[in-house]
């Protein structure tokens, strides 16, 4: 730090916040004087006014989630200059007005000294003599670099290290969980309550997930800014609402009503940090803490594809054209934050590192530069005789007895478990009972819709379908892929119905998710080039085919019982009305297969339900059929028929085969032998008296499921047989929104 001692007046240092507050904490101490400009390089340099992404929006119709993106390419565009890309000479007009209109100020860009503190980056836009200085102080203390067996392993060593360092008394609030991931801390969250340990999860929290705030943008869409406000005088002043208020006062009413869009777009960028308790174990970000030595610092997932976060391409301009602007690549960025990771981590006297051995995969640690020594040790979690987990283990225990007793499920360490506690375990029932009938009543009589999505929820794990469809909890908005489904959807409808459609009209029509707003442009011309292709694929397979009479997007209402009614939106149904056959077609933007092994599956019931309803619908008629159509084209396999083909199952009759596909190309599997008769091996053929049976089973399955929701019959009993061969998760837990709730089968809870 004595380097210090010789830095200029006047001058501009460039530094991370660490960096920053260590050396105005060496002026203070040693009386040093200086008038300094201080930047990170990963910030941007100019000043931009709090209405910059509604002028965007207003003068060039840029979208909100676009304009944040161009904010840091603005400090590198040169006004003055002639660019020979369009994007770039767009940035510049940009930049002109923004100037011009005083909405980006720049800062002063010259300075006689430029100093880089630890290797920061210089941008190219800033002029000065440069002079590097190290304050980096590595601590002689060496660190400890632990390797769990796996992710669940690494929470409990977290745990275990904590208690261990509270029992050689080390005050609690001195002791920081650092970089851990959001399932990190549901485990270590859990385990902590577990053992009466206080903690802070001081991390941003957007306030996008608070009932007000999804009140309040829902208000503003549907009603308006002044109904808003109305709404927002009656509510109690707390933490939240005063950051909403300052938003408010922040932008003048006719600009808020001008551009709602824009405005619920800085709504959204709210976010709030629980202070919780006073003396706590910390659990936040790297970039959030300010590091000195009395603490101790436990860093979680310590390995290259996590940590430190890297820098990825520009997401707006080109490499070549960030390249014109002397705009760093991801790999300069990516340097540089590898040598301010490598100054902080240096200088930490109680350092502690952990990553789990494996993900998906087996990991190696982050490459980071540690000028100091590192001890390596293994760490796998065995079950302790005394613990401050009783409840939690006893949990863990029960859970892994129960799979034993009914399914001969031996998880590795039960033998262990089973010494500790067989005599005092707590008897693990997964049964859902906090419902009265009364109660249960109401609900399913106000939720009495019985769907293909529905009944295979309810068997992937009937609490899952309690919680998402009677108590309504699961509020899932839709993705990207969901848009692209729909607008294809949709462009095969109006083609079947009205022979022709409008793209543009269709890709108004839903809602493409904000967060990705700046994406659309791409995906539209990715879109317009699937539906296009697509849509001349099944245009030319309707026209071939024999079953002339098409419905398209035929919906489902059929009352099943005193209590249920069916229904759904069946993509397509072909029928050849003259021999009294149809066929059932369901678009799949992914690649979708439906084979004889499908039919025991309690959990794949879509085709088979639409086959039940519609059976029910048209009873003079006969099922031919159920088939997917994939609807996304990949680029390596466009141009090959094998790619367009309709994967499914239809009747084994060559004469209902030919009328349906005259070429009989376009179905997997199917083919017609030289002699006129069928392939023997194929899983693409199904009897008529077979498709009759899957009928049957199908009514019955709908039927069971009907009376349990009816009972209240809602176990946590997901499917413990089948499991993503990728995570290792079982098919009912993979996507499940309600692993906070559930504790039964969720590995990062404590499951198996």
């Amino acid at each position: 730090m004595d380097l210090l001692k010789d830095i200029k007046n006047h001058s501009l240092i460039i530094a991370n916040n660490q960096d920053k507050l260590e050396m105005l904490n060496y002026f203070s101490n040693n009386s040093v004087f200086l008038n300094l400009d201080f930047f990170e390089s990963f910030n941007t340099y100019s000043k931009f006014n709090i209405n910059y992404t509604f002028y965007l929006k207003e003068k060039f119709n840029i979208e909100p989630y676009l304009s944040d993106r161009l904010r840091k390419y603005f400090d590198y565009i040169d006004i003055n200059k002639i660019y020979d890309l369009d994007k770039l000479n767009l940035l510049k007009n940009v930049k002109k007005q923004l100037v011009n209109d005083l909405i980006m100020k720049e800062k002063k860009r010259d300075y006689h000294t430029l100093y880089s503190v630890n290797d920061s980056y210089v941008p190219e836009f800033l002029s000065g003599e440069i002079i590097d200085i190290s304050t980096k102080n590595i601590s002689n203390k060496p660190v400890c670099l632990y390797k769990a067996k796996n992710q669940k392993n690494q929470i409990y060593f977290v745990y275990e290290k904590i208690v261990e360092l509270l029992e050689k008394g080390v005050s609690i609030n001195k002791i920081k969980v650092l970089n851990s991931s959001e399932n990190d801390d549901i485990g270590l969250i859990k385990l902590l309550k577990d053992a009466n340990i206080p903690y802070n999860l001081s991390k941003r929290k957007s306030l996008t997930e608070y009932p007000l705030m999804i009140k309040l943008i829902t208000t503003l869409r549907n009603d308006g800014y002044l109904a808003c406000k109305k709404m927002l005088e009656e509510v109690k002043i707390n933490d939240i609402t005063k950051k909403i208020f300052r938003v408010f006062n922040s932008f003048d009413s006719k600009l808020i009503i001008k551009n709602i869009d824009v405005f619920i777009h800085e709504l959204k960028k709210l976010s709030i940090v629980d202070l919780g308790f006073k003396n706590a174990i910390t659990i936040t970000n790297f970039n959030d803490v300010v590091f000195n030595d009395e603490e101790y610092y436990i860093l979680m997932n310590y390995y290259e594809e996590y940590f430190p976060k890297k820098y990825l391409d520009n997401d707006y301009l080109s490499n070549n054209e960030a390249k014109k602007i002397s705009y760093p690549s991801s790999f300069t960025l990516n340097r540089h934050l590898r040598a301010s990771v490598s100054s902080r981590l240096n200088r930490i006297d109680n350092l502690i590192l952990v990553y789990p051995n494996k993900v998906i995969e087996e990991v190696i640690p982050s490459r980071i530069t540690l000028n100091r020594e590192v001890k390596e040790e293994f760490y796998e979690y065995f079950v302790k005789e005394e613990t401050y987990l009783d409840d939690f283990i006893y949990l863990d225990f029960a859970k892994k007895r129960y799979d034993f007793d009914n399914y001969n499920i031996i998880s590795p360490d039960l033998i262990r478990l089973n010494n500790v506690f067989l005599n005092k375990h707590k008897l693990y029932i997964p049964y859902f009972s906090g419902i009265t009938k009364d109660t249960l009543d109401v609900l399913v009589n106000k939720h009495n819709t019985l769907s293909a999505y529905k009944l295979e929820t309810f068997n992937l794990c009937p609490f899952k379908y309690y919680l998402s469809f009677l108590l309504k909890l699961d509020n899932f908005s839709g993705n990207i892929f969901t848009y692209i489904g729909n607008v294809i959807h949709k462009a095969l409808e109006m083609k079947t119905k009205e022979g022709d459609y409008d793209l543009d009209f269709i890709l108004d029509s839903y809602d493409f998710p904000e967060e990705e707003s700046y994406k659309f442009l791409i995906f539209k011309e990715i879109i317009t080039e699937n539906v296009n292709m697509i849509e001349q694929i099944v245009s030319e397979f309707e026209n071939s085919s024999l079953f002339k009479k098409v419905y398209s997007e035929h919906k489902i209402n059929i009352d099943f019982d005193e209590t249920f009614t069916l229904s759904g939106v069946i993509d397509k149904i072909m029928i050849d009305k003259e021999n009294g056959y149809y066929l059932i077609i369901d678009y799949k933007y992914g690649d979708e297969n439906y084979s004889p092994n499908d039919i025991d599956k309690d959990y794949d019931l879509q085709l088979p339900f639409y086959l039940m309803a519609y059976q029910k619908e048209e009873p003079e008629l006969k099922p031919a059929g159920i088939l997917y159509q994939q609807t996304s084209l990949l680029k390596e396999t466009r141009g090959k028929i094998n790619n367009y083909k309709m994967k499914g199952l239809i009747i084994d009759l060559v004469s209902v085969i030919e009328r349906f596909d005259p070429s009989v190309t376009r179905i997997q599997g199917v083919s017609i032998n030289k002699d006129g008769s069928l392939p023997k091996r194929s899983n693409s053929f199904i009897s008529p008296m077979d498709l009759d049976k899957l009928i049957v089973k199908t009514e019955e399955r709908v039927r069971d499921i009907a009376k349990k929701i009816s009972l209240g019959d809602f176990k946590i009993m997901p499917i413990l047989t089948d499991k993503n061969q990728t995570t290792n998760d079982s098919i009912s837990c993979q996507y499940c929104p309600f692993h906070t709730i559930c504790y039964s089968k969720n590995k990062h809870l404590g499951g198996e």
